[in-house]
């Protein structure tokens, strides 16, 4: 791979990992929130959907830490 290309994968990982940032912010946001909901609000569709989003995003920076370890391979 050309330097030109190797420079392309180098921004793409460092904007990756911007983003994951953010995603992880936000669940750490939305985690607190959930934790600050009275046991009875944690078992409406409220707290519900917030389980089901911490999970999504869980899964999202997952997903994105194995895209990473892909790209790092590249040489």
């Amino acid at each position: 791979m050309n330097n030109a290309r190797r420079k392309k994968i180098s921004e793409a990982i460092r904007l990756i990992n911007k983003a994951k940032n953010y995603i992880q912010e936000a669940l750490e946001e939305e985690e607190e929130a959930f934790e600050n909901l009275s046991d009875g609000l944690q078992q409406t569709m409220r707290g519900e959907q917030m389980e089901e989003n911490i999970g999504e995003m869980e899964d999202a920076i997952n997903n994105i830490d194995e895209t990473l370890e892909s790209l790092e391979l590249i040489d």
